[in-house]
């Protein structure tokens, strides 16, 4: 029974998923990308969807855009 529930995981598609997403971020080109700027792009291209609608809506309504 707790080889049932406590069994660990050998893989994560998440966690690869994300990997995947940086080794496109962070390449030979950008090595110098800080960690707080790819952890910013990492996020960004993770929830562009939502990002983008945010800005679009808030855009139709003429309300300011802030990015922090």
């Amino acid at each position: 029974m707790a080889r049932v529930h406590l069994a660990i995981q050998a893989t994560s598609a998440t966690f690869e998923r994300i990997f995947s997403m940086a080794s496109l971020i962070i390449t030979k080109m950008r090595n110098r990308l800080g960690p707080e700027i790819a952890g910013k792009l990492l996020y960004l291209k993770q929830n562009w969807d939502v990002v983008n609608q945010s800005i679009m809506r808030a855009a139709s309504r003429g309300e300011a855009i802030e990015i922090e």
